[in-house]
């Protein structure tokens, strides 16, 4: 089943790009899953190997990228963000025993004064490993407290742009995945100010089971 592998890492400057270490005890076919923020926006491009399945920009810029680990796994990983002097930041986590071709994720900007609502999403398989960001941007450092039923993996306060990672204690179910609520340090603004994005991962498919009958099982079949 899906699980967090190691801890997540972190990366925060205000270069033209960010380099992030590479999350702990990583082997083939893990998927590494990094959240990318900057309060102006990206012009700067994804280490090679790198997908990206999410952007959008609101009073800042946010994109999700995947890369499947292989057996050899750089130390670290560089993204592109923009111009030096602009705050950004990463955060980066690896799932272990996940489906490399099937994923959901949901965006949102709901919630209101200090409350980032991650939205609901729809599982299509059981046994959902359920991860949990949240963005804000406020003139200050933000510090989150997850959700209930939620463990925080990473977080990163940084004025303008400060984000965190969480995930769900338990698998989902096939089906209905409920909404869940940050609560942020401070009041935010608008919604513009805010993001809550939900990622599903899921169980690879079941393989096709083969059912083998021994010759000598077949003429006793038909000596019947």
């Amino acid at each position: 089943m899906p699980s967090l592998r190691g801890s997540a890492t972190t990366g925060t400057n205000t270069s033209a790009t960010i380099s992030v270490s590479r999350p702990s005890g990583v082997v083939a076919g893990d998927i590494l899953i990094a959240l990318q923020c900057n309060t102006i926006g990206f012009s700067g491009g994804l280490p090679s190997g790198w997908t990206q399945i999410y952007d959008d920009y609101f009073a800042f810029e946010a994109r999700v990228a995947i890369r499947v680990a292989s057996a050899s796994e750089p130390s670290s990983y560089t993204f592109g963000g923009n111009t030096g002097g602009i705050r950004q930041n990463v955060i980066m986590i690896a799932v272990a025993e996940a489906d490399p071709d099937l994923y959901t994720l949901t965006d949102g900007n709901s919630g209101s004064g200090s409350t980032i609502t991650a939205p609901a999403a729809t599982a299509v398989r059981g046994d959902a490993f359920v991860v949990r960001y949240a963005v804000a941007a406020v003139g200050s450092p933000v510090t989150f407290t997850p959700p209930s039923g939620h463990t925080e993996r990473a977080e990163i306060a940084q004025e303008w742009v400060s984000c965190t990672c969480a995930t769900q204690n338990t698998l989902a179910a096939a089906g209905s995945v409920s909404s869940a609520n940050f609560t942020a340090s401070t009041s935010i603004v608008g919604s513009e100010y805010r993001l809550g994005i939900t990622m599903l991962l899921y169980p690879p498919a079941a393989a096709k089971q083969r059912i083998v009958v021994s010759p000598t099982a077949v003429h006793r079949s038909w000596s019947w």
